[in-house]
Protein backbone atom coordinates (compact mmCIF):
# COMPACT_ATOMS: atom_id res chain seq x y z
CA UNK A 1 0.00 0.00 0.00
CA UNK A 2 3.06 2.11 0.71
CA UNK A 3 4.62 1.31 -2.47
CA UNK A 4 1.48 2.23 -4.24
CA UNK A 5 1.05 5.80 -2.63
CA UNK A 6 4.77 6.44 -2.82
CA UNK A 7 4.30 5.91 -7.21
CA UNK A 8 1.27 8.22 -7.18
CA UNK A 9 2.72 10.72 -5.55
CA UNK A 10 6.04 10.18 -7.51
CA UNK A 11 3.85 10.26 -10.74
CA UNK A 12 2.09 13.57 -9.53
CA UNK A 13 5.86 15.13 -9.21
CA UNK A 14 6.72 13.76 -12.44
CA UNK A 15 3.93 15.24 -14.49
CA UNK A 16 4.07 18.85 -12.33
CA UNK A 17 8.05 19.36 -13.43
CA UNK A 18 6.89 18.12 -16.87
CA UNK A 19 3.98 21.19 -17.02
CA UNK A 20 6.73 23.28 -15.28
CA UNK A 21 9.17 22.62 -18.01
CA UNK A 22 6.26 23.27 -20.88
CA UNK A 23 5.22 26.05 -19.51
CA UNK A 24 8.77 27.81 -19.25
CA UNK A 25 9.37 26.85 -23.03
CA UNK A 26 5.71 28.58 -23.88
CA UNK A 27 6.94 31.50 -22.43
CA UNK A 28 10.36 31.86 -23.95
CA UNK A 29 8.62 31.33 -27.24
CA UNK A 30 6.39 34.16 -26.27
CA UNK A 31 8.48 36.60 -24.87
CA UNK A 32 11.33 35.92 -27.84
CA UNK A 33 9.39 37.95 -29.99
CA UNK A 34 8.88 40.58 -27.63
CA UNK A 35 13.07 40.55 -27.65
CA UNK A 36 13.83 40.74 -31.07
CA UNK A 37 11.38 43.81 -32.02
CA UNK A 38 13.20 46.70 -33.36
CA UNK A 39 13.33 49.89 -30.49
CA UNK A 40 15.40 53.28 -30.26
CA UNK A 41 15.08 53.40 -34.22
CA UNK A 42 16.78 56.21 -36.19
CA UNK A 43 17.83 56.99 -39.70
CA UNK A 44 21.09 59.27 -39.81
CA UNK A 45 23.44 60.36 -43.17
CA UNK A 46 26.35 58.36 -43.72
CA UNK A 47 27.41 58.71 -47.50
CA UNK A 48 25.30 60.70 -50.51
CA UNK A 49 22.67 62.76 -49.00
CA UNK A 50 20.63 61.55 -52.77
CA UNK A 51 21.62 58.51 -53.12
CA UNK A 52 21.68 56.51 -49.82
CA UNK A 53 21.04 56.49 -45.86
CA UNK A 54 21.87 54.78 -42.85
CA UNK A 55 19.66 53.24 -39.96
CA UNK A 56 20.35 51.90 -36.20
CA UNK A 57 18.08 50.04 -34.14
CA UNK A 58 18.27 48.42 -31.19
CA UNK A 59 16.80 44.74 -29.73
CA UNK A 60 16.71 43.11 -26.25
CA UNK A 61 17.71 39.93 -27.55
CA UNK A 62 21.59 40.31 -28.16
CA UNK A 63 21.57 37.45 -31.08
CA UNK A 64 18.53 38.99 -33.04
CA UNK A 65 19.25 38.82 -36.63
CA UNK A 66 18.93 42.48 -38.54
CA UNK A 67 16.92 42.99 -41.20
CA UNK A 68 15.62 46.09 -43.58
CA UNK A 69 13.10 45.98 -46.11
CA UNK A 70 12.92 49.07 -48.53
CA UNK A 71 10.52 50.39 -51.22
CA UNK A 72 9.90 53.07 -53.60
CA UNK A 73 6.19 54.76 -52.77
CA UNK A 74 3.98 55.28 -49.72
CA UNK A 75 2.98 51.18 -48.36
CA UNK A 76 1.38 49.91 -45.71
CA UNK A 77 2.25 46.03 -46.76
CA UNK A 78 5.43 44.74 -48.37
CA UNK A 79 3.50 41.86 -49.40
CA UNK A 80 4.00 41.36 -53.46
CA UNK A 81 6.36 44.47 -53.44
CA UNK A 82 9.46 45.18 -54.93
CA UNK A 83 11.28 44.95 -51.60
CA UNK A 84 14.94 45.56 -51.44
CA UNK A 85 16.09 43.15 -48.64
CA UNK A 86 19.44 44.58 -46.92
CA UNK A 87 21.09 42.87 -43.60
CA UNK A 88 22.36 44.68 -41.17
CA UNK A 89 25.67 44.67 -39.14
CA UNK A 90 24.83 43.19 -35.58
CA UNK A 91 26.97 43.12 -32.72
CA UNK A 92 26.06 42.86 -29.17
CA UNK A 93 26.32 45.47 -26.32
CA UNK A 94 26.70 45.44 -22.74
CA UNK A 95 24.48 47.37 -20.79
CA UNK A 96 23.09 48.03 -17.56
CA UNK A 97 19.81 46.49 -18.38
CA UNK A 98 21.65 43.09 -19.68
CA UNK A 99 23.44 42.59 -23.12
CA UNK A 100 21.55 44.08 -26.14
CA UNK A 101 21.07 43.81 -29.65
CA UNK A 102 22.94 46.78 -31.95
CA UNK A 103 22.01 46.67 -35.41
CA UNK A 104 23.36 49.08 -38.08
CA UNK A 105 22.37 49.18 -41.92
CA UNK A 106 23.43 51.26 -44.96
CA UNK A 107 21.28 51.33 -48.20
CA UNK A 108 22.82 53.30 -51.36
CA UNK A 109 21.71 53.39 -54.89
CA UNK A 110 18.43 55.09 -54.13
CA UNK A 111 16.80 58.03 -56.65
CA UNK A 112 17.34 61.78 -55.28
CA UNK A 113 14.23 63.23 -54.26
CA UNK A 114 12.26 60.00 -54.09
CA UNK A 115 10.11 58.62 -51.15
CA UNK A 116 11.04 55.33 -49.49
CA UNK A 117 9.17 53.10 -47.10
CA UNK A 118 10.83 51.32 -44.80
CA UNK A 119 11.20 48.55 -41.78
CA UNK A 120 13.50 46.87 -39.90
CA UNK A 121 13.53 43.66 -37.70
CA UNK A 122 14.53 40.09 -37.11
CA UNK A 123 12.72 39.25 -40.67
CA UNK A 124 10.47 37.00 -38.89
CA UNK A 125 6.47 38.26 -38.62
CA UNK A 126 5.48 39.74 -35.71
CA UNK A 127 9.29 41.15 -35.45
CA UNK A 128 9.36 44.18 -37.64
CA UNK A 129 8.90 47.59 -36.79
CA UNK A 130 6.12 49.92 -37.57
CA UNK A 131 6.67 51.45 -41.24
CA UNK A 132 8.44 54.76 -41.43
CA UNK A 133 9.22 56.58 -44.91
CA UNK A 134 12.12 58.95 -45.56
CA UNK A 135 12.99 61.14 -48.49
CA UNK A 136 16.13 61.81 -49.98
CA UNK A 137 18.14 65.08 -51.10
CA UNK A 138 16.78 66.66 -54.48
CA UNK A 139 18.84 67.34 -57.17
CA UNK A 140 20.31 70.75 -57.46
CA UNK A 141 19.11 72.40 -54.25
CA UNK A 142 19.94 75.87 -53.51
CA UNK A 143 18.90 76.29 -49.84
CA UNK A 144 17.72 73.85 -47.30
CA UNK A 145 16.06 74.15 -43.88
CA UNK A 146 16.82 72.08 -40.48
CA UNK A 147 16.54 71.62 -37.15
CA UNK A 148 19.28 72.86 -34.66
CA UNK A 149 18.74 71.79 -30.75
CA UNK A 150 21.62 70.70 -28.26
CA UNK A 151 20.99 69.44 -24.44
CA UNK A 152 18.31 66.77 -24.34
CA UNK A 153 19.39 65.02 -21.39
CA UNK A 154 17.35 64.77 -18.24
CA UNK A 155 17.14 62.38 -15.33
CA UNK A 156 13.35 61.73 -15.41
CA UNK A 157 10.77 60.73 -17.69
CA UNK A 158 9.29 64.11 -18.11
CA UNK A 159 12.65 65.92 -18.97
CA UNK A 160 12.72 63.80 -21.78
CA UNK A 161 8.69 64.50 -22.80
CA UNK A 162 9.94 67.66 -22.88
CA UNK A 163 12.68 67.43 -25.06
CA UNK A 164 10.18 65.19 -27.41
CA UNK A 165 7.54 68.59 -27.12
CA UNK A 166 10.22 70.85 -28.06
CA UNK A 167 11.25 68.80 -31.04
CA UNK A 168 8.02 68.42 -32.44
CA UNK A 169 7.13 72.13 -31.84
CA UNK A 170 10.58 72.88 -33.73
CA UNK A 171 8.92 70.43 -36.65
CA UNK A 172 5.32 72.27 -36.78
CA UNK A 173 7.24 75.38 -36.70
CA UNK A 174 9.46 74.37 -39.68
CA UNK A 175 7.84 71.43 -41.46
CA UNK A 176 10.07 71.79 -44.32
CA UNK A 177 13.31 70.70 -41.98
CA UNK A 178 15.54 68.00 -43.59
CA UNK A 179 17.59 66.94 -41.02
CA UNK A 180 18.21 67.27 -37.18
CA UNK A 181 22.02 68.19 -35.97
CA UNK A 182 22.00 67.69 -32.19
CA UNK A 183 24.76 69.46 -30.72
CA UNK A 184 25.75 67.12 -27.58
CA UNK A 185 24.53 65.78 -23.99
CA UNK A 186 21.89 64.05 -25.20
CA UNK A 187 21.45 62.18 -22.21
CA UNK A 188 22.63 62.63 -18.64
CA UNK A 189 24.48 59.22 -18.46
CA UNK A 190 25.39 57.56 -21.35
CA UNK A 191 25.08 54.03 -19.38
CA UNK A 192 21.51 55.06 -18.44
CA UNK A 193 19.78 52.74 -20.86
CA UNK A 194 16.72 53.83 -19.74
CA UNK A 195 17.89 57.27 -20.54
CA UNK A 196 18.43 56.14 -24.62
CA UNK A 197 15.21 54.57 -24.42
CA UNK A 198 13.11 57.73 -23.37
CA UNK A 199 15.56 59.97 -25.49
CA UNK A 200 14.28 58.12 -28.91
CA UNK A 201 11.21 56.81 -27.30
CA UNK A 202 9.45 60.45 -27.28
CA UNK A 203 10.42 61.04 -30.73
CA UNK A 204 10.58 57.82 -32.48
CA UNK A 205 7.69 59.07 -35.14
CA UNK A 206 10.48 61.87 -36.06
CA UNK A 207 13.94 60.03 -36.04
CA UNK A 208 12.36 57.25 -37.90
CA UNK A 209 12.41 59.50 -40.97
CA UNK A 210 14.57 62.56 -40.65
CA UNK A 211 18.02 62.36 -39.96
CA UNK A 212 19.51 62.79 -36.93
CA UNK A 213 22.82 64.13 -36.76
CA UNK A 214 24.80 63.75 -33.22
CA UNK A 215 27.41 66.02 -31.68
CA UNK A 216 29.18 64.51 -29.16
CA UNK A 217 28.90 66.04 -25.90
CA UNK A 218 30.81 65.78 -22.17
CA UNK A 219 27.66 63.28 -20.95
CA UNK A 220 28.11 61.42 -24.47
CA UNK A 221 31.61 60.31 -24.62
CA UNK A 222 33.51 60.14 -20.78
CA UNK A 223 37.12 59.45 -20.41
CA UNK A 224 37.26 58.60 -23.80
CA UNK A 225 34.55 55.99 -23.85
CA UNK A 226 31.76 56.97 -26.19
CA UNK A 227 30.68 53.65 -27.02
CA UNK A 228 26.94 53.93 -25.37
CA UNK A 229 26.98 57.15 -27.70
CA UNK A 230 28.51 55.37 -31.13
CA UNK A 231 26.15 52.23 -30.86
CA UNK A 232 23.18 54.32 -31.36
CA UNK A 233 23.98 56.06 -34.55
CA UNK A 234 25.39 54.58 -38.36
CA UNK A 235 27.65 57.63 -39.22
CA UNK A 236 30.05 58.82 -41.89
CA UNK A 237 33.90 57.56 -40.85
CA UNK A 238 35.53 60.37 -42.73
CA UNK A 239 36.89 62.25 -39.63
CA UNK A 240 39.86 63.15 -37.74
CA UNK A 241 42.59 60.09 -37.48
CA UNK A 242 42.64 58.74 -33.88
CA UNK A 243 39.11 59.95 -33.22
CA UNK A 244 36.77 57.80 -32.11
CA UNK A 245 34.62 56.83 -35.20
CA UNK A 246 31.28 58.66 -35.41
CA UNK A 247 32.68 61.70 -32.95
CA UNK A 248 34.41 63.80 -36.15
CA UNK A 249 32.78 63.48 -39.29
CA UNK A 250 31.42 65.99 -41.88
CA UNK A 251 28.35 65.86 -44.62
CA UNK A 252 27.05 68.04 -47.21
CA UNK A 253 22.96 68.82 -48.15
CA UNK A 254 22.33 71.30 -50.77
CA UNK A 255 24.50 74.14 -50.31
CA UNK A 256 25.99 73.29 -46.92
CA UNK A 257 28.78 71.63 -45.96
CA UNK A 258 28.37 70.33 -42.37
CA UNK A 259 31.60 69.84 -40.15
CA UNK A 260 31.64 68.44 -36.54
CA UNK A 261 34.17 68.43 -34.38
CA UNK A 262 34.13 66.55 -30.46
CA UNK A 263 35.63 68.71 -27.60
CA UNK A 264 36.58 65.49 -25.11
CA UNK A 265 39.69 64.08 -27.22
CA UNK A 266 42.29 63.91 -29.90
CA UNK A 267 41.98 68.00 -30.33
CA UNK A 268 44.86 68.38 -32.15
CA UNK A 269 44.45 65.98 -34.78
CA UNK A 270 40.75 67.14 -35.24
CA UNK A 271 42.11 71.12 -35.88
CA UNK A 272 44.05 69.68 -38.53
CA UNK A 273 41.22 67.82 -39.88
CA UNK A 274 39.12 70.54 -39.81
CA UNK A 275 41.61 72.81 -42.31
CA UNK A 276 41.37 70.27 -44.64
CA UNK A 277 37.51 69.39 -44.59
CA UNK A 278 36.92 73.16 -45.19
CA UNK A 279 39.38 73.47 -48.09
CA UNK A 280 37.79 70.07 -49.73
CA UNK A 281 34.70 71.62 -50.44
CA UNK A 282 32.57 74.29 -52.62
CA UNK A 283 29.48 74.53 -50.65
CA UNK A 284 28.30 78.46 -50.03
CA UNK A 285 27.63 77.64 -46.82
CA UNK A 286 30.14 76.39 -43.82
CA UNK A 287 29.05 75.16 -40.66
CA UNK A 288 31.35 73.67 -37.85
Amino acid sequence: MKDYKFAIILGIVVIVLILVAIGMEWSKSGSSKKLSVPYDLVTTFKGDTGTSRAFTWYTSDSNAAGVLELVKGQVSSFVELDVLRVEANSSAIKTDHGTRGVHKADVTGLDPGTLYSYRVGSGLEGEWSSVAEFTTEEVGLDSVTFINVADSQGERANDFKLWGKTLSKAFQTFPEAKFIVHNGDLTENPEDSAGWDQFFGNVQGLLSGIPLMPVTGNHDEIDDDATDFTSHFNLPDNGAKGSIAGTSYSFDYGPVHVSVLNTESNLKKQAEWLKQDLKSTNKEWKIV
